[in-house]
């Protein structure tokens, strides 16, 4: 999968709920790792954007599953 292929997909946390989609990607600009993925959020939530790290992602297939409940961002 390519990076870009992740724009756009769906997110949904460990409960199932879905709760936004991709809309960027954050890379380090010192040492070129992507840190996370931010994602637009659902109306309902605190914010309109939260930063999702990769040690919170769970898998990807034709979503973006989480490892974490979506408060916890």
């Amino acid at each position: 999968m390519k990076a870009t292929d992740l724009i756009g997909m769906v997110v949904i946390d460990k409960e199932g709920h879905s709760t936004g989609v991709i809309r960027n990607i954050e890379v380090d600009e010192q040492n070129g790792k992507i840190e996370g993925v931010d994602v637009h959020l659902k109306e309902g939530f605190c914010c309109d954007e939260g930063l999702i790290k990769l040690n919170q992602i769970d898998n990807i297939s034709n979503v973006v599953a989480l490892n974490i409940m979506i408060d916890k961002l």
